[in-house]
C-alpha cells in the first residue's frame, strides 16, 4: 500500500512510494536551484543574500561568481557546512529568524531563495525585510513549487501542512511588492519570480 494511514496531518509512507517521492523531490529541488543561480549570474562585486538557505548548496555555488554571500535559515542547519567552504571565499552562514533580518537597510544586490517559498508563513513581513535589505535597483529571485500546478505537489503541501496558493495568486501577491516583476511557471509545477526594486 502507498500510504498506510494519516496521523496527525502527516502521512507515513511505506516502500516504493516513499523512496520515489524523495527521489522525485531531489531531482526538482536541484532543478529549482540550477534555475535560481542561472538567473542570478553572480558577479565579483555583488553581495548576494541566499534566504531560507536549507544545507547551503545554492550558497556556495553562488560564492562561486559573488564577492560576498550569506545564507541564513531559520531552521538548524543539517549538513556540516563549514567543512565544505573554502577557506578563501566570503561566506557566511546564519541560523536566524526571517521575520526581522539582521542586516542595515540596503545590504544586498541580490537575494535569491530556491525551494524555500512554499514554507514561510508571514509572507508580506517577509518580503517588507526583502525590499528594507535589498539594495535600489536590487533583484529578488525567488525559485519554488508552485503547489497548485501537479496533484503531488497539492498532495505533498497537504502532508505537510503548507499553505496552497495558486499561480495568479502568487502573480498578484509579487506585483504589489515589486512594478518591474516578471514570474514563470513550469510544466513540472515549478515557477520563478524575477522582481526589481525601484
Amino acid at each position: 500500500m502507498f500510504f498506510t494511514h494519516l496521523t496527525a496531518g502527516r502521512a507515513k509512507c511505506q516502500g516504493f512510494g516513499y523512496n520515489a517521492t524523495m527521489n522525485l523531490m531531489k531531482i526538482l529541488k536541484a532543478k529549482n536551484r540550477r534555475l535560481a543561480l542561472s538567473a542570478t549570474n553572480p558577479h565579483p562585486n555583488q553581495r548576494i543574500l541566499d534566504l531560507g538557505c536549507g544545507e547551503g548548496e545554492l550558497t556556495l555555488s553562488l560564492a562561486r561568481g559573488a564577492r560576498e554571500v550569506v545564507g541564513i535559515d531559520d531552521r538548524p542547519f543539517l549538513g556540516e557546512l563549514e567543512g565544505r567552504i573554502a577557506p578563501a571565499k566570503s561566506v557566511c552562514f546564519l541560523q536566524a529568524s526571517l521575520q526581522g533580518l539582521p542586516f542595515e537597510d540596503e545590504t544586498f544586490d541580490r537575494i535569491v531563495s530556491a525551494n524555500a517559498w512554499h514554507r514561510f508563513r508571514e509572507r508580506e513581513e517577509l518580503l517588507y525585510e526583502v525590499l528594507r535589505v535589498l539594495k535600489p535597483a536590487g533583484e529578488m529571485i525567488l525559485t519554488d513549487t508552485c503547489l497548485e500546478g501537479l496533484p503531488f505537489w497539492r498532495f505533498w503541501a497537504r502532508m505537510r501542512g503548507y499553505q496552497i496558493v495558486g499561480f495568479r495568486e502568487e502573480k498578484r501577491f509579487f506585483g504589489r511588492y515589486f512594478p518591474s516583476m516578471r514570474m514563470t511557471r513550469f510544466p513540472w509545477g515549478g515557477m520563478m519570480v524575477v522582481g526589481k526594486k525601484k
